[in-house]
């Protein structure tokens, strides 16, 4: 099964959604094509989608680039702020994200953020 990166996700998705509003409806199939991606693919996004609880907006927000651009800011400045400038660890930016409700557009496990932090500090260390 392949799998999809966000960014991707993001794009193919917004691509599919301004192709259904100019086809009738049940036209899943030849859009996921003309995008493509499977059709499953196609509805297991836009259930996903409509299954996260925030509003429409904020939905639409964070499942465009520019939202998802911003979630990555955020949750990069987060880690450094939270991990390596202050005294907490993975657990304190796992709470941030539930308190923040960031946590319905960015996985908040702790494996999860784990292996966003191992990604952080190792691009640190490259950089210096």
């Amino acid at each position: 099964m392949k799998r999809w990166e966000r960014a991707t996700q993001v794009l193919k998705l917004q691509q599919a959604e301004a192709e259904l509003a100019q086809h009738e409806p049940g036209s899943h199939r030849h859009v996921a094509e003309q995008v493509g991606i499977p059709r499953s693919t196609l509805q297991y996004w836009q259930q996903r989608q409509e299954a996260v609880e925030a509003t429409p907006a904020v939905v639409a927000f964070f499942e465009s680039p520019e939202g998802l651009a911003l979630l990555h800011r955020v949750l990069v400045a987060a880690h450094g702020v939270i991990t390596l400038l202050g005294s907490g660890g993975i657990r304190l930016v796992c709470v941030w994200l539930e308190l923040t409700g960031l946590h319905r557009f960015v996985a908040a496990s702790y494996g999860a953020q784990q292996q966003i932090g191992t990604v952080i500090e190792t691009r640190l260390l490259i950089l210096h």
